[in-house]
């Protein structure tokens, strides 16, 4: 019964915002506004923790295992800077099929699209924006981030693992994370800028996704026992994973670049394969 509430309540409000979202974006409503880009990200990615409450009230089963402790600092290591590694191998790779346009046309493309006049070279933002996002951007966004982590990973996935087993748990709690998605990307190609909407290849592009950036979610919560590291590397992923986007030439996410393209999912199939091997927190004992 908890399950299928926590499901009701994470889709049942967040799909809902999403249709929202991208009738304002198709409209310039949320891009020509960045004052409503905080609001939207509360209420986007809350749900889940939302779903999450409720679901164990329902339950009665309390918050023992939702991972609300602080883990041991490698961890914390490991999530912060991990997700920006990941970023530079996926568009290290990407560079087969894609060169560095040092122009930075995107960048001032999305600069043209606010009306204002930055007082600093494209470059120089982008240098800083890079800095916040390895120090600041990720306390920032772990705000949001945890709304989705303690959702996901505090409540969904030992769940899954619990009926289902290990792997098929952690595989299929990545999926319902992916296809939570999907009302920004069919709508409006969310993470796939330059595929018409309705973009529904992009629904199974990014569930795939998921699965793998799951997994690897998956073994900081186990093997950290604390939701506090997916929450980190959540965060720092939202604040670094849109790099390769501005500094590939031409770059079709669909195909490579981010780490939600195809190439992406190769660097996230690598490291998650590492992480397990190196640890298996899903074997007793391990």
């Amino acid at each position: 019964m908890g399950l299928i509430v926590f499901l009701a309540v994470a889709f049942g409000l967040a799909w809902p915002i999403q249709v929202g979202l991208a009738v304002l974006a198709r409209g310039a409503g949320l891009t020509g506004n960045p004052r409503l880009v905080v609001p939207a990200a509360l209420l986007l990615m809350w749900p889940p923790a939302i779903g999450a409450y409720v679901a164990r009230r329902v339950e009665g089963s309390g918050f023992r295992d939702a991972g609300l402790r602080w883990p041991a600092w490698p961890y914390l290591v490991l999530a912060w800077f991990g997700p920006a590694l990941l970023t530079l191998a996926s568009m290290a790779l990407s560079l087969a099929l894609y060169p560095l346009d040092m122009e930075l046309p995107t960048l001032r493309s999305m600069l043209a699209q606010t009306g204002r006049q930055v007082p600093v070279p494209p470059e120089v933002l982008l240098v800083g924006q890079v800095i916040a996002g390895l120090t600041v951007g990720v306390l920032i966004n772990s705000v949001f981030a945890f709304g989705e982590e303690f959702g996901w990973r505090g409540y969904l996935l030992p769940r899954l693992m619990a009926r289902l087993g290990p792997w098929p748990g952690i595989i299929l709690q990545g999926a319902v994370w992916g296809l939570w998605h999907g009302p920004l990307i069919i709508l409006v190609s969310y993470n796939y800028p330059g595929h018409p909407p309705p973009y529904l290849a992009g629904v199974l592009l990014f569930t795939v996704f998921c699965i793998l950036l799951g997994a690897i979610f998956a073994w900081l919560w186990l093997a950290s026992d604390s939701v506090i590291p997916p929450t980190v590397a959540h965060a720092a992923f939202n604040a670094i994973a849109g790099l390769p986007l501005l500094l590939l030439k031409a770059v079709d996410p669909a195909v490579a670049g981010p780490l939600w393209s195809p190439v992406g999912w190769v660097v996230l199939g690598l490291a998650a394969a590492g992480l397990f091997a190196a640890r298996n927190p899903v074997k007793p004992g391990a």
